[in-house]
């Protein structure tokens, strides 16, 4: 072969990777989109088939994996690439799971997983990150739309399951508590649908609350299903999560009407809403199991006086992560391994070993140390600021702010429930999606040291 040749297949690649490059927008949005409707399909089909949880994780572990080789690739050849706050934050957060895997105490399950049902392992956290970065990349207003449809697609998915669960005619199997069927959708637990629950509630809630919001009594229709299923899963954590995100529709009413700004929000629709949704919780208490059975479950904890059976054990779950935590403050004790904080706590557990965290945050800290902790909630308060900020943004397109205003809720209501609730495969990779789409890179500034570097070098 001649140098010609080698020439020519060269400037083959070139042209292959600036079309890539040109186009990543949509690519990325395509992409985002089927993944967002993948993982419920493809777990729909696994229960069919009667293997439940055989997919979910070797589908995140290879978005990880060929994600990131995809991205390095990309970006590695586009010298114009900017560097901003989410891209440090997501960079910090990746060297902090690779020394939590470095330094775990079970490399072995770090890497692999702790569990079969519940795992997630390093491949399946970098596929996270894959997605958030992913989702930075997506600017246009349509294009957040089409995610949004393929959110949509993924709460039907969900919805249907779970309705047919509570009432026991779920074909495969069903999950009991209390003695009676709860709602746990397509994910491995009842509390792990609450979590995703709120996603969906929070997403047909203000889609039908929006006031530009076509065929809006369709909407509200589903935006209340949305919400009995989120009772289904008689799970309190969900009423966490939906009471947060509807107290945080109020706040932010509130300061508009101070700063006398005008929100994309028709308050008349909320009102009906809000009032629908206290008269179908009323009627859950009197009619329905799951409510009452968790306030009663509420008053014992409460009456007993038992601090480490608080939140159904969830308190001795956090004291034991917290003290087993205490000598490895910088790494955690491993990437997927909280189980181990019960082997260094001296005394007796009052529960069972917990092999999650049943708190993000504490579960994070244990797992993955206090630096991995901190970088986290700054990503999560950036998503909060900057959402706030565009909200208000004189300058910010109405469709954007609509869209904005939209995802924030969605984010509040599920940062509000993780403070009780787990991070499965299931359910996170929409946290991590809702976060990437409310941090557009053209809405960070590039970070001063290396927009500096970069300037020196075109020099």
């Amino acid at each position: 072969m001649d140098m010609r040749d080698k020439k020519d297949k060269l400037l083959l690649k070139e042209i292959d990777l600036s079309f890539i490059t040109d186009n990543l927008e949509d690519i990325l949005t395509k992409a985002l989109t089927v993944i967002a409707i993948s993982f419920p399909a493809i777990e729909l089909i696994c229960t069919m088939l009667g293997y439940p949880n055989l997919l979910m994780h070797t589908l995140l572990r290879t978005i990880g994996y060929v994600g990131f080789t995809f991205l390095l690739i990309v970006f590695l050849n586009n010298k114009k690439h900017k560097m901003v706050l989410s891209d440090m934050l997501i960079l910090l957060s990746t060297l902090f799971t690779i020394l939590s895997v470095v330094f775990s105490l079970d490399i072995d399950s770090s890497i692999a997983g702790a569990s079969v049902d519940l795992a997630e392992d390093f491949g399946q956290v970098i596929g996270y990150y894959v997605i958030f970065f992913a989702a930075t990349h997506v600017i246009k207003a349509d294009n957040k739309k089409l995610i949004m449809i393929g959110m949509l697609i993924a709460s039907l998915l969900h919805t249907i399951p779970a309705i047919l669960q509570r009432f026991g005619i779920w074909p495969w199997e069903l999950y009991e508590a209390d003695e009676f069927p709860v709602a746990y959708g397509l994910t491995p637990h009842h509390n792990f649908y609450g979590g995703i629950a709120v996603i969906f509630s929070a997403l047909t809630a203000m889609i039908y609350i929006t006031k530009k919001t076509k065929k809006y009594i369709t909407w509200y229709i589903y935006a209340v299903i949305c919400f009995v299923t989120a009772l289904f899963s008689s799970s309190r954590l969900a009423w966490v999560g939906l009471i947060a995100y509807l107290c945080f529709i109020i706040c932010i009413e509130i300061y508009a009407k101070k700063k006398k700004a005008m929100t994309s929000i028709s308050i008349k629709r909320y009102g009906v809403l809000l009032v629908t949704f206290a008269a179908v919780f009323v009627a859950f208490y009197f009619f329905d199991k799951g409510i009452s059975s968790q306030i009663a479950e509420s008053t014992n904890e409460i009456a007993n006086k038992e601090v480490a059976s608080l939140g159904t054990g969830r308190m001795e779950i956090w004291m034991i992560g917290l003290y087993g935590v205490k000598n490895h403050l910088l790494t955690g004790l491993g990437l997927d391994n909280y189980i181990y904080a019960y082997e260094l706590y001296p005394g007796e557990n009052l529960w069972y070993p917990a092999i999650k965290g049943h708190n993000e945050y504490i579960h994070t800290l244990v797992t993955q140390g206090l630096p991995a902790l901190a970088v986290y909630l700054i990503l999560c308060g950036f998503v909060v600021a900057l959402s706030c900020k565009r909200l208000f943004d004189k300058e910010e397109d109405q469709i954007e702010k609509a869209i904005i205003y939209i995802l924030l809720i969605v984010i509040v209501g599920y940062f509000c429930q993780a403070m009780f609730n787990s991070s499965v495969t299931t359910v996170a990779p929409y946290k991590w999606l809702v976060m990437g789409l409310l941090l557009p890179r053209c809405k960070q500034k590039e970070l001063k040291c290396l927009r500096k570097k970069r300037n020196e070098d075109e020099e």
